[in-house]
């Protein structure tokens, strides 16, 4: 049990790539109309130590750990995107809502 919450804390703070929503730089209406949102992308950041040179490589001692570290890798970094993804859109909507009903 301590090993596999050993390798949970690990995948958690070693993912390779995460994704955020941000404020988009072209903001299409922004010229016709003063409006309170602004349209939204997705984002995405190299974060951690894996494949690094300062990836310890204690933390994997077998085959099994190896693939579990993977696995759980691609879960992290798909959950940040289907989130971050879900908000931009979620923003996006709302934006374009705002234009059509102020515009």
């Amino acid at each position: 049990m301590l090993k596999i919450v050993t390798l949970t804390v690990v995948v958690v703070f070693c993912t390779s790539c995460v994704f955020y929503p941000t404020t988009s730089d072209n903001q299409k209406y922004s010229s016709n109309c003063s409006m309170a949102t602004r349209m939204l992308e997705l984002d995405s950041k190299y974060v951690g130590i894996v494949g690094g040179s300062s990836f310890d490589e204690k933390h994997i001692n077998d085959e099994d750990d190896l693939k579990f570290f993977l696995v759980a890798e691609g879960f992290v970094s798909a959950t940040t995107l289907i989130v971050s993804g879900s908000i931009a859109v979620i923003g996006n909507t709302i934006h374009w809502l705002e234009y059509q009903v102020s515009c």
